[in-house]
């Protein structure tokens, strides 16, 4: 079920049309989930969350903040 979310999630966010029924969604994901990255870019931002004062977990959330408006 969760990889059909993140599926509809994807594809519907990436074409920026509106997600309807977003709070079914809100009852099963967790807040929690895991993205592999190349490591040249995880030295870079964590590099950018350290000189800020900041976790990367804070650093990422911010980005993905300013991504989803």
């Amino acid at each position: 079920m969760a990889l059909v979310t993140l599926s509809y999630l994807s594809i519907f966010s990436n074409d920026r049309i509106p997600l309807r029924g977003l709070s079914y969604f809100s009852d099963i994901l967790s807040g929690k989930f895991m993205v592999r990255i190349n490591p040249d870019l995880h030295k870079k931002i964590v590099f950018i969350a350290k000189k800020e004062g900041q976790s990367l977990n804070s650093l990422v959330e911010k980005s993905l903040c300013l991504y989803a408006k």
